[in-house]
């Protein structure tokens, strides 16, 4: 899992990648995210995607690690990918 480092007050724009392994067209559909510390979810809602990319602005209001969680699907697959946030002083 990929780990991210922000501190408390900052406002960031985060952005998830999503590539086919076999060089495939796909479109994304009915995407979301979360924001979750301690299985507590803090922020959620639709990420903005431009092509192959979902984007959405993050902005947590406490210290610790935080699990941002992006879900979706391409065809008839769900995928979720996950990013692990540490929220340092």
């Amino acid at each position: 899992m990929q780990q991210l480092t922000m501190n408390l007050g900052e406002k960031r724009r985060v952005s998830f990648r999503i590539t086919s392994s076999l060089g495939e067209n796909f479109v994304i559909c009915d995407p979301t995210y979360k924001l979750q510390r301690d299985c507590i979810v803090e922020d959620s809602g639709v990420p903005e995607v431009n092509g192959h990319v979902l984007y959405l602005f993050v902005e947590p209001q406490k210290m610790g690690t935080y699990i941002i969680e992006c879900s979706f699907w391409i065809g008839g697959e769900h995928l979720i990918r996950k990013v692990s946030l540490s929220v340092e002083k």
